[in-house]
């Protein structure tokens, strides 16, 4: 009721879709397939215009860091980022999250800024990359958001989309490799290839089908 009607808060902090994140690229208690039901049920909660701008989270000063909930696999911390940049929302970062910084619960999780690891640091590059595609499209910032594939390996494709742009994003939410032939969408299909907008790379498309192949927490933009 404080974000529906339009007349008291603008946004909140979205924790319906962080404990979410958490069960699935951290305790790996979800199902892919459960925890895309999950945030589809979250998206019905809200009308789009709010949608775009709930406070989109993995840590904070009252939580464990992400890491730190992953058992500090920085794949899943990779994993879970990118589904927060690529999805609705406004994506927050906690301090040193984009520099892998783990802590447990308050205090812990306010340990001081690593300001010796941000040269050269892998992570960081990530948030970085993401940080900028998302500024750069419009779809990944206002777009729909709509389920394409959520396969029980963890092969996760979703859609965003406006009506100037249409992206397809392919993240690999398990912790091992996989390989497959995703069917693309139909403003993407006809295409002879497709690019690969966050690792800058072309995949060619036959038959309306692209072959991609993901290491765990890779993800794939594709346009």
């Amino acid at each position: 009721e404080w974000l529906t009607q339009g007349d008291a808060f603008d946004s909140t902090m979205h924790y319906v879709l962080s404990r979410n994140l958490w069960k699935r690229f951290c305790h790996q208690s979800l199902t892919l397939p459960a925890f895309d039901a999950a945030v589809n049920d979250a998206a019905m909660l809200y009308p789009q215009r709010t949608q775009d701008v709930l406070w989109t989270f993995l840590g904070s000063h009252d939580t464990q860091r992400m890491l730190t909930r992953a058992g500090g696999d920085v794949r899943m911390l990779h994993a879970a980022s990118f589904f927060q940049f690529t999805f609705m929302g406004a994506p927050i970062i906690y301090y040193g999250d984009e520099l892998a910084m783990e802590g447990g619960a308050d205090p812990d999780n306010r340990r001081p800024m690593r300001w010796d690891t941000v040269e050269g640091n892998p992570t960081r590059a990530h948030f970085q990359r993401l940080a900028a595609l998302r500024a750069a499209h419009e779809a990944l910032r206002i777009g729909v958001f709509r389920t394409w594939r959520a396969e029980a390996d963890g092969l996760y494709a979703y859609e965003r989309f406006t009506d100037d742009e249409h992206l397809l994003c392919v993240l690999n939410t398990g912790k091992e490799p996989l390989a497959a032939q995703v069917a693309l969408p139909e403003a993407l299909k006809g295409k002879a290839a497709v690019h690969d907008l966050y690792g800058e790379r072309t995949l060619p498309v036959w038959c309306g089908l692209v072959e991609v192949k993901l290491e765990p927490g890779e993800g794939l933009i594709l346009e």
